[in-house]
């Protein structure tokens, strides 16, 4: 039953647009489970994430998003995809707040999970090389390898771009938004605005169907980013 009510709760929580009950009912939801079966069930490590990303400040968001990562890698080491992902968001919030060495932190996580060239069960290889290649190009970028970063996150938009269906290209969009800031970075404003707003696109129509905070902060910095864009292209 404990189950049950949970996964009414967390779609409930994809649909609803405010913001303060949204992320109360993931609170909920999450302190039932807890009460039912303990903090190291994966049910449990879940819906800790499932509030996490319910949460639009960013750093409040982090707190329970790295008890999430640090609990999948404890309990449940096999779910390496859900732990690339987490690690991938993390990565993502701590640098909406500006904390570059967490942000690199969680990165290195990433590649050191899943190193190049590193076998995988078939079913995971495709998620675990997306992760990989986000994680490098970030990483990349934060070290100043502008184009390390863009050969990383280009990789990852090209095979994104191949999948028919708009809303399983998230991990597309979101190498758009790092192909936007080395663009940026190199003063390259027109490829800097259509990377941004390829980006934009996609998470506009995922944002339309799951109201998770998650989507709503990758827009926001999208929209930050393109409102710092000089509007005429300076020539070069």
């Amino acid at each position: 039953q404990d189950f049950e009510l949970y996964n009414i709760d967390h779609n409930l929580a994809l649909v609803i647009t405010d913001d303060a009950a949204r992320e109360e009912l993931t609170r909920t939801a999450l302190e039932r489970l807890r009460a039912a079966v303990g903090d190291s069930h994966f049910a449990t490590i879940d819906a800790l994430i499932a509030y996490a990303q319910s949460i639009t400040d960013p750093a409040r968001a982090i707190p329970p998003l790295s008890q999430a990562c640090s609990d999948i890698a404890r309990y449940h080491a096999k779910h390496q995809n859900d732990l690339l992902e987490c690690d991938l968001y993390l990565a993502f919030l701590e640098g909406l707040v500006g904390n570059r060495s967490e942000e690199l932190r969680a990165d290195d996580a990433i590649l050191q999970a899943a190193p190049e060239g590193s076998s995988s069960a078939p079913q995971n290889g495709d998620l675990v090389r997306t992760y990989r290649r986000l994680a490098e190009g970030d990483a990349k970028f934060l070290r100043g390898d502008l184009p390390g970063a863009a050969t990383a996150w280009q990789q990852e938009s090209d095979a994104d771009e191949s999948n028919p269906a708009w809303w399983l290209r998230e991990d597309g969009a979101v190498a758009e938004a790092g192909l936007a800031q080395v663009e940026r970075t190199l003063g390259n404003v027109t490829a800097a605005r259509r990377h941004a707003k390829h980006a934009v696109g996609i998470f506009q129509q995922i944002a339309a169907i799951n109201h998770t905070a998650k989507y709503q902060l990758r827009l926001q910095a999208l929209r930050q980013l393109l409102a710092k864009l000089p509007e005429r292209a300076q020539s070069h």
